[in-house]
């Protein structure tokens, strides 16, 4: 009996010391946690999760973390969705081998914003509070309790950052508007519609002798871009347009417009050469053309037999009012007004009605043979008058196409003119469709540079989009120059 009793007494040993070995640990630091998982929609239920079961999987195996080398920790991780002070959890557990967390008994976050905060402790069941206290002015932070075991601190400055994140932005926005609009104002300056200003020729310096072996001879005049001088090569007369420096780009864009394509021919201004001077007070910017007689540089006036042209009487509206916007297209669109007068010109000269009348300029009736430039003004941009359109055009099958394309040319709005390529397009069309009679002698008249009427002066255009030029021929050749300028037909 008492062997049986010796028997039972070493199994219940034997029991005591397997649970005790089950139980104990190898790791060191924690061996119990407070488990949660709130991920994927699981329910947020806690559990508490022995750090000793931990394992790892390799190679399809499971292997045991609990070995001596390990430290176990506990951890928390929560978030605080669209700034709320309340968190959310995600999850909660033991750890591992974390040197940040050794010996730390209280699970502390530090960071001042994340999408999900991290704490983590070293002891039993550490992580059933978490606090959040950022680094930042630490000591001027106010704690709110949220709700229990959980700790977050509210900065002093960040009613401030808020304001300031709100204000930055307005700031910005206002100055970058007001830059616009001073950068807008500039340019309008320089580009805009502007005066055309004239100062007393005498008051101009002279310039200093020219590399050019060139010798200025006589102030022709001055205006806005420079001033024009007569000066002499040593085999001929020429004229020098002289530049500020701080007017680099007139004289570059007149360079350019030099160099277009159709500008070298006998009836345009030949270009000569231009220079950059410089000495030891100021810079000067040099063009040289050849030089007319019988007109300055701004404003050429020449004669053909009893016509005067190149005058007042083909100027746009805007260039009678003196605003004209410096720019490429502007002058484009002037050129355009000139071109339906001398349209209207050569209409007069057909036999569509009978015998072709006396020739007239345009407004001659209006304002005679040498108008000024009031009563240019005051018929053209004032009363908005043109040259009368004959009755007897609009009956003719030719001339009445012609009559909207020559009143579309000379129209009081620039921008609303048609382009030198749609005119051109419309007279193709239009000696397409007409096999005959004189209204197919006019149209092949402007897709010409055939005078209509022989025993006639050719009638020559001052052009303004060629700054201070001679006279251009009004025959294809001026038309395809201009035929850069775009617009609707």
């Amino acid at each position: 009996m008492w062997f049986i009793q010796l028997n039972w007494l070493k199994l219940l040993a034997f029991s005591a010391l397997i649970i005790v070995l089950c139980e104990s640990k190898v790791h060191k630091g924690t061996s119990k946690c407070e488990k949660m998982d709130c991920t994927q929609g699981k329910n947020c239920v806690s559990s508490i999760e022995v750090c000793t079961n931990l394992t790892a999987e390799s190679q399809g195996q499971k292997i045991s973390l609990d070995e001596p080398h390990n430290h176990m920790l506990c951890f928390a991780s929560w978030m605080t969705p669209n700034g709320s002070y309340e968190p959310v959890m995600v999850k909660k557990g033991c750890w591992m081998n974390d040197e940040v967390c050794i010996g730390q008994t209280e699970c502390l976050e530090e960071r001042f914003s994340s999408p999900i905060f991290f704490c983590c402790c070293d002891g039993d069941l550490c992580n059933r509070e978490f606090h959040h206290r950022p680094k930042e002015n630490k000591e001027r932070k106010k704690s709110v309790l949220v709700e229990p075991g959980y700790t977050k601190q509210v900065p002093e400055q960040q009613l401030i950052k808020t304001i300031l994140y709100s204000i930055v932005p307005i700031l910005g926005v206002f100055l970058l508007v007001v830059t616009i609009f001073f950068m807008w104002r500039r340019h309008q300056r320089h580009v805009g519609h502007t005066q055309l200003p004239t100062v007393d020729p005498s008051l101009a310096p002279t310039p200093s002798q020219s590399s050019l072996n060139l010798q200025l001879l006589e102030l022709k005049a001055k205006g806005r871009y420079g001033s024009v001088w007569k000066a002499q090569l040593p085999d001929q007369y020429v004229a020098v347009k002289i530049f500020p420096l701080q007017d680099k780009q007139s004289w570059m864009s007149e360079i350019d417009i030099y160099n277009l394509p159709h500008m070298k021919q006998e009836n345009i201004l030949h270009f000569i050469g231009s220079e950059r001077r410089e000495d030891t007070l100021n810079t000067e910017l040099w063009l040289v053309t050849e030089f007319h007689e019988k007109g300055t540089a701004q404003i050429v006036l020449m004669c053909s037999g009893n016509f005067q042209v190149g005058t007042r009487r083909y100027m746009a509206p805007e260039v009678l009012e003196g605003a004209i916007c410096f720019n490429r297209d502007s002058f484009l669109r002037i050129d355009m007004y000139a071109c339906g007068l001398v349209i209207w010109e050569l209409m007069t000269r057909c036999t569509g009605d009978g015998p072709v009348k006396e020739y007239h300029l345009p407004f001659e009736a209006e304002v005679g043979l040498q108008p000024t430039l009031e009563e240019m003004q005051t018929l053209v941009v004032t009363q908005k008058v043109r040259p009368a359109i004959n009755p007897s055009w609009e009956k003719h099958p030719g001339l009445s196409k012609l009559i909207s394309t020559v009143e579309e040319c000379w129209d009081q709005d620039a921008e609303a003119r048609l382009s030198a390529g749609c005119v051109l397009e419309r007279l193709g069309q239009l000696s397409r469709n007409v096999n005959s009679g004189s209204e197919g002698q006019l149209i092949d008249q402007l897709l010409s540079s055939t005078p209509l009427v022989s025993h006639q002066p050719q009638h020559m255009y001052t052009s303004s989009y060629v700054p201070n030029t001679a006279v251009i021929d009004m025959g294809r050749d001026s038309m395809l120059t201009s035929d850069s300028y775009l617009n609707s037909c």
